[in-house]
């Protein structure tokens, strides 16, 4: 029923969806509606709120659409309060099972006690952390960068010219002769000297 408004094969599409990294639009709302049986009302800036799935359905899900295919989850304000509290009494549970030993080390390794503080926030019932949220954003960080380094190493090509900052040498001109696939780096001469580099990106 959905397939003619997916691009490419279906069952690709399945997959691709299957990593929690995947974005949903519209297409993926109104599945989701008619497995849950909520409707979904976004909001926009300076705009109203507009039920994009209008299946009639008693429960809603409110979203906030941010522009660039982002939506955020809108919650009442007595959310972050009950979350909090649960949050806790979970990470304390898991805490005092799974890190206890952690725990007991932490005045000997400081990785830790880099732990023990990473998660004591999560065992403040008077303040909820949106995990998944900083997962994501870690992951988003991570792939950026890795966006960014693909896009470089598409502007070069084995033979070119260019500057590379080769420690606190400064810069020098070098001649590429290799780029790696994974595009982090990239192998170079030094012009002048004739010494080889591997450069970051």
């Amino acid at each position: 029923r959905f397939e003619p408004f997916v691009e490419g094969p279906f069952d690709h599409y399945l997959d691709r969806l299957a990593n929690p990294r995947e974005w949903g639009g519209h297409v993926e709302m109104t599945a989701l509606a008619e497995i849950f049986r909520r409707d979904f009302l976004v909001y926009k800036l300076d705009d109203v709120p507009q039920n994009v799935t209008s299946k009639g359905y008693k429960e809603i899900i409110q979203l906030f659409f941010s522009g660039g295919n982002h939506y955020d989850s809108i919650y009442l304000l007595g959310f972050r309060k009950d979350a909090a509290y649960c949050q806790s009494l979970v990470y304390n549970m898991l805490f005092n099972s799974v890190l206890k030993q952690a725990k007991e080390d932490s005045g000997r390794d400081r990785k830790n006690q880099e732990l023990l503080t990473k998660y004591s926030k999560l065992l403040d019932p008077s303040q909820y952390v949106n995990v998944e949220l900083e997962v994501w954003r870690g992951e988003r960080q991570a792939l950026q960068l890795s966006d960014r380094n693909v896009a470089t190493v598409m502007q070069y090509r084995v033979g070119d010219h260019c500057e590379a900052q080769l420690g606190s040498t400064g810069y020098r001109k070098v001649s590429i002769l290799d780029i790696r696939s994974d595009g982090n780096s990239l192998l170079a001469s030094d012009l002048k000297w004739n010494i080889f580099y591997m450069c970051l990106l």
